[in-house]
């Protein structure tokens, strides 16, 4: 995966707010932090996402259909 230059600027505003709060923080705390609530902001959104389209009427698929595919995409019994 190639960094985009949205995610270094996204980092480096990170990584500057915080150092203001804590000089002793070490780069690599700093990156974990990051890489963490990026995931964390991507799963919300998904959430989100997904509730918006319940609103909308959508019912997604049943859970014997959603178990048999995955089973059968995943070869498991």
């Amino acid at each position: 995966m190639s960094t985009t230059k949205d995610e270094l600027e996204d980092f480096t505003r990170f990584a500057t707010a915080r150092l203001s709060d804590d000089a002793t923080v070490s780069l690599d705390e700093i990156f974990d932090d990051w890489w963490e609530n990026q995931h964390i902001n991507e799963d919300r959104a998904a959430v989100a996402a997904s509730l918006q389209d319940m609103q909308n009427g959508a019912t997604g698929i049943p859970y014997d259909e959603f178990a048999e595919r995955f089973r059968r995409l995943n070869k498991l019994p």
